[in-house]
């Protein structure tokens, strides 16, 4: 009659030690995954499409921000056109009037169509079209932090494309410390954040 074997102390503790092994290195695939994915953490903004021909235009319509999927107020919209029109100065771009531009997309409309138009009209070299589609604010007001996302193209007055890309949020825009408290005021910050982080990615203008 054949004895059946055991496993004796010594293999049972080589055998938990495998296991224990193996579960580490799962472990640790797991935090590398993990790590990998934070790594779109923060700002980004992907241009997909640039012509190099774009960096060296002047005057640049800066179109008043639109919202597709998104509700946020039209001040703060304009809040967040103002800085945008700003930070497309400190790119060292030209930038045509911003009251002039906001008549034109109250008067006529905010469609594109409108806004290539009026590039055209005031014989400006390109319009910057930015549409937020995506508006998460339910860290703002414990953490200071959105998730947006939005889409950004430079478009010639003829209508062709200059520039696309595609803008990602997931960013502490507003200082936990020494901010502001109210949600609004937090709100205010925020897309002001957020334009100065799209318009400081923009190609920098050359001569």
């Amino acid at each position: 009659m054949r004895r059946l074997k055991t496993r004796t102390p010594a293999k049972r503790l080589s055998f938990v030690g495998a296991f224990a092994v193996t579960a580490l290195i799962s472990v640790l695939l797991s935090a590398l995954t993990s790590c990998r994915v934070s790594d779109r953490r923060g700002f980004h903004l992907d241009l997909t499409d640039f012509d190099q021909q774009a960096a060296v235009l002047d005057d640049v319509l800066v179109w008043p921000v639109q919202q597709r999927g998104v509700k946020l107020d039209d001040s703060l919209l304009r809040r967040m056109t103002e800085h945008l029109h700003r930070g497309v100065l400190r790119r060292e771009y030209s930038a045509l009037s911003r009251s002039m531009t906001d008549k034109i997309a109250e008067t006529q409309g905010p469609d594109e169509a409108i806004a290539i138009q009026a590039a055209k009209q005031k014989q400006a070299d390109g319009v910057l079209l930015l549409h937020l589609t995506k508006w998460d604010e339910r860290g703002l007001l414990s953490l200071g932090k959105v998730r947006a996302e939005g889409e950004l193209r430079l478009v010639s007055p003829e209508g062709s494309l200059l520039w696309q890309g595609r803008l990602v949020c997931d960013e502490v825009l507003v200082d936990g410390l020494g901010g502001p408290r109210s949600l609004e005021e937090r709100r205010q910050v925020a897309v002001e954040r957020l334009a100065d982080l799209v318009a400081a990615r923009l190609p920098q203008h050359r001569v």
